[in-house]
């Protein structure tokens, strides 16, 4: 409970800091501004990388090594759409001499709307969220990331792509243990061979 009433605080001060940056804009900029910066869910693409607009919050990093971010998600589209939320690691992550002990994931979301839904997505993949956007609407997304460092990177997939793509990465994995399995069994053949030989 407690969390949530800290994602709320968070919300509430990403409004306010919109709200002070339309007061210093004349006209029409805040608007534009605003635009400038969200994410709009319904651009064409199975893969939006949200990285580049997450705000954090340095003060916000708890026990479990998570910190909050905020990120300004819109709708352009007529229809509602259906994006699902995905922290990943940096490119070049398997590459590290000192590899992070878990990977990143998004442990819990908010949006500044109680109207927005927002349910995990657990069954397609772990510690994923989906949240649906209405026609024409403009949300603030609270996203507790654990173990984001060095910087989170996070994804909003479309839900069919992303299940696809887990499905395709579950066919690989099976392959290449199969292929593991089936050269152990004919090292060991050759060794058992090899012994009676002798």
């Amino acid at each position: 409970m407690t969390r949530w009433i800290y994602a709320v605080v968070l919300l509430l001060a990403a409004a306010l800091s919109l709200t002070a940056e339309a007061a210093d804009k004349p006209n029409g900029a805040p608007a534009m501004a605003k635009a400038a910066e969200a994410v709009d869910f319904a651009a064409p693409g199975t893969m939006l990388d949200l990285s580049a607009a997450l705000r954090p919050y340095k003060e916000a990093t708890e026990h479990d090594n998570s910190s909050w971010y905020v990120v300004t998600a819109t709708n352009s589209a007529t229809t509602p759409v259906t994006r699902v939320l995905l922290a990943t690691e940096q490119p070049g992550a398997s590459l590290r001499l000192l590899p992070l002990t878990t990977r990143p994931s998004i442990l819990q979301v908010a949006t500044s709307e109680a109207s927005i839904p927002v349910s995990s997505a657990g069954t397609i993949v772990r510690r994923s969220f989906r949240v649906t956007i209405p026609p024409s609407a403009t949300v603030a997304l609270a996203l507790r990331i654990q173990n984001p460092a060095p910087r989170a990177v996070v994804f909003a997939w479309t839900e069919p792509a992303l299940a696809a793509q887990y499905r395709r990465l579950s066919i690989f994995v099976a392959a290449v243990v199969s292929l593991i399995a089936a050269a152990t069994l004919i090292t060991g053949g050759l060794a058992v061979m090899t012994g009676h030989a002798a």
